[in-house]
């Protein structure tokens, strides 16, 4: 009974050697244990390959995280380079502080988005530089519009005075 035990348990440490637990434990319940139930190897054996399954599902689950993780970060940066290259400025800002959520201590995200943060400034600049100029050039035409306006009616002394008061509004906008 000893020796049926013995190569019972063998066949058990071999499996728990291959890393197959759960092979393991069926050969020392269903095997050594049936022989000799007292048997505490065989029952350490078996809480052993029931840790080893533990600790493997939770190893297992961390990679899987992992890969996860990796997965979400490689296509935030992929859409923020696509998004970067279109000059959706928005959209490749939005998915570069996506990834450095992901992952935080990347580079490539916090490049991108300084260099992003620094063209939104500077086509808002531009925007605002535009609507300056556009706001000048109305005021140019309105006042040439009320000169020509009083030249026709001969008002050259109202002509005079309102051409300099605009021309010194026209200066200010500028400045």
């Amino acid at each position: 009974e000893f020796r049926r035990v013995l190569f019972r348990s063998k066949e058990g440490n071999d499996a728990f050697a291959l890393l197959d637990y759960s092979g393991a434990i069926s050969i020392y319940k269903n095997k050594a244990l049936k022989i000799k139930p007292d048997n505490v190897e065989a029952k350490d054996k078996i809480k052993a390959a029931e840790k080893a399954i533990r600790e493997k599902s939770y190893s297992d689950s961390l990679e899987q995280v992992e890969v996860e993780k990796t997965r979400k970060y490689n296509n935030a940066i992929a859409d923020g380079r696509s998004s970067f290259v279109i000059k959706d400025y928005a959209k490749a800002l939005a998915s570069y502080s996506a990834a450095l959520e992901i992952k935080p201590n990347e580079t490539e995200p916090l490049v991108k988005i300084d260099e992003i943060k620094a063209i939104i400034k500077q086509l808002e600049e531009e925007e605002r530089l535009k609507q300056d100029q556009l706001k000048i050039d109305k005021e140019y035409k309105s006042a040439m519009a009320m000169g020509n306006s009083a030249v026709l009616e001969k008002k050259y002394d109202f002509s005079l005075e309102r051409s300099e008061e605009q021309t010194s509004e026209l200066q200010s906008l500028r400045h």
